[in-house]
């Protein structure tokens, strides 16, 4: 029997057929994820379906110290879909303090130094048989509350940053709330992570296609957009390095051009159109294109534009035709009719503003 410690290191992986590719492709990401020390590699592990690498960094005193191992598996199962995550900078901000012998982490747990941040680092023990294999879970949750805007502003003391929270604290108390859920659920989340996975991978379309759309249902889930506790969806334009959005909020002439979100969440995209129509709507019909956080928020002073004003009539149009019922087109019926009204005299043959 044996014991060991596997660290996962996610990088972007090409599906080969080819011996000599797979093993090409070991070595051009070997060569990445390896910055210093010396490194051995065996040869390819047949009975892993792929290969296994190990990296050894040379200590002070020339003795080699292994801090990493990891198996790339060439199952297209796996490997299918799989997008750029980087866990660490490099193998070597995995924490030193490990056993190589018995794979056990070992030492006091404290913050890691400044600028040499790990965003994971786990150990689970197992003993198989030779030719035997084991799974191991790992929950990874989080929860923050308080969350303020416009972000990035919250300072202790003069604080002008408005508290609008994240919806999921109305269903969750802390992390570990998180992670019951999480694990009791389970198998019906990963049934249907696996299932929209292949929804979208496992088809005919051409390639360039398939990654326009996944790579555009990511971005519901980015920095750019953001769920408050009362509930309301807010998206920004798009989001920066530095964290937070830029170009607040739910830019009508630039969401119009959104899809994703009808698609998929239809409940948020008629939130974006109460958001629109029943807080940002003038008394003469002129819809603001940019609207306030909290939506109740007095200070509404964006002025209509004639794409934005013309998507709102369109965008309910849309949520009317993904409806079950006539339910949302009734209550949402005359703020519409005087959407339309606004942009024709507005805009239209002979209005005040051609």
């Amino acid at each position: 029997m044996g014991r060991g410690r596997v660290v996962l290191l996610a990088d972007v992986l090409t599906v080969s057929e080819s011996e000599g590719d797979r093993i090409s492709q070991r070595d051009e990401l070997l060569t990445k994820i390896t910055g210093a020390g010396r490194l051995s590699v065996p040869p390819p592990s047949r009975q892993a379906g792929g290969f296994a690498f190990v990296r050894h960094d040379v200590s002070r005193h020339g003795r080699g110290r292994r801090v990493g191992a990891g198996v790339l598996d060439r199952s297209r199962r796996i490997a299918r879909g799989v997008h750029r995550r980087r866990p660490f900078r490099d193998v070597s901000d995995v924490p030193p303090r490990n056993d190589a012998q018995s794979g056990q982490l070992s030492g006091e747990a404290m913050p890691t130094p400044a600028e040499r941040t790990v965003n994971a680092a786990v150990c689970v023990e197992r003993r198989l048989e030779p030719r035997a294999s084991a799974e191991a879970t790992f929950v990874f949750a989080w929860h923050f509350p308080h969350q303020y805007y416009p972000q990035n502003t919250y300072r202790l003391g003069d604080n002008k940053a408005i508290p609008v929270g994240n919806m999921y604290a109305n269903w969750y108390h802390d992390a570990r709330d998180v992670a019951r859920h999480v694990l009791s659920a389970r198998e019906r989340l990963t049934g249907d992570t696996f299932a929209f996975r292949d929804a979208v991978f496992d088809t005919t379309l051409p390639q360039y296609v398939i990654d326009a759309v996944a790579a555009n249902v990511s971005i519901i889930r980015s920095p750019t957009c953001f769920w408050t506790k009362d509930s309301t969806f807010y998206g920004f334009e798009g989001c920066v390095p530095g964290g937070g959005g830029c170009c607040p909020m739910n830019c009508n002439h630039v969401w119009n051009y959104e899809q994703t979100l009808a698609k998929l969440w239809p409940a948020l995209e008629r939130d974006m159109r109460k958001t629109e129509l029943r807080h940002h709507q003038r008394q003469d019909g002129g819809t603001n294109h940019r609207v306030a956080v909290p939506r109740d928020s007095k200070d509404k002073h964006a002025p209509p534009v004639a794409d934005g004003q013309c998507g709102a009539v369109l965008k309910a149009y849309r949520e009317h035709l993904q409806s079950r019922d006539r339910r949302f087109l009734g209550d949402y019926w005359t703020r519409i009719k005087l959407a339309m009204d606004f942009a024709i005299e507005t805009w239209g043959p002979g209005s005040r503003r051609r």
